[in-house]
């Protein structure tokens, strides 16, 4: 996966500790954990004020 992060944009999901830790040593690496509160998937440590606003579309 560095190697051809070096050449493309690559997005990693894991639930694997290990491998999630062992690229965020990586060079480049922007790690954002996500966490999930009442049925809510959000950014881990981002202040609710810094989220993106967004609003269910009218019908």
């Amino acid at each position: 996966m560095t190697k051809f992060s070096e050449e493309t944009q690559l997005w990693v999901i894991s639930h694997d500790q290990d491998l999630i830790e062992g690229l965020k040593q990586q060079q480049g690496c922007n790690h954002i954990g996500l966490d999930k509160d009442m049925g809510e998937t959000f950014a881990h440590d981002q202040d609710p004020f810094d989220r993106p606003p967004w609003r269910w579309p009218t019908r």
